[in-house]
């Protein structure tokens, strides 16, 4: 006669040990698989990034003389885009940082663009200076 206790184990043992390599093995290949999907379209093949200094600023020669003098070189770049590489201005999205958020800002207000975003940008360059410059501020 036999015994089905032993057989039952057994069999319950392989399916937890089968079960347990399944997870040990599909979590990380779903976790992957899930994570990491790379686009397939046109669109994200030809995405370009045009980063530039103010004169002065990085390793741009000249010197910034004044708000005008940032304008000009944001809409010089600008420029370069929708002439120079013949990029519809749609379809380019502008990003300031610091200084550069008034720029781009301006240059939002005056161009057509797809989009702007503007990081650690400041409420007014009057108050800002006030804060970086407090002697200049007081009576």
């Amino acid at each position: 006669m036999i015994r089905l206790a032993p057989i039952l184990a057994t069999a319950l043992l392989l399916i937890v040990l089968v079960g347990a390599l399944g997870v040990w093995v599909g979590i990380p290949y779903l976790e992957r698989r899930w994570t990491f999907f790379p686009a397939r379209s046109a669109a994200a093949d030809r995405f370009d990034l045009l980063l530039f200094n103010y004169r002065g600023f990085g390793k741009s020669d000249g010197a910034t003389l004044g708000e005008a003098t940032l304008a000009l070189d944001g809409a010089a770049a600008l420029r370069y885009l929708t002439k120079e590489r013949v990029i519809d201005p749609k379809s380019i999205a502008l990003l300031g940082v610091s200084l550069g958020s008034a720029v781009a800002a301006d240059l939002a207000m005056s161009s057509p663009c797809r989009a702007v975003a503007l990081i650690g940008a400041f409420a007014s360059a009057k108050k800002q200076a006030a804060e970086l410059q407090a002697w200049l501020s007081k009576p």
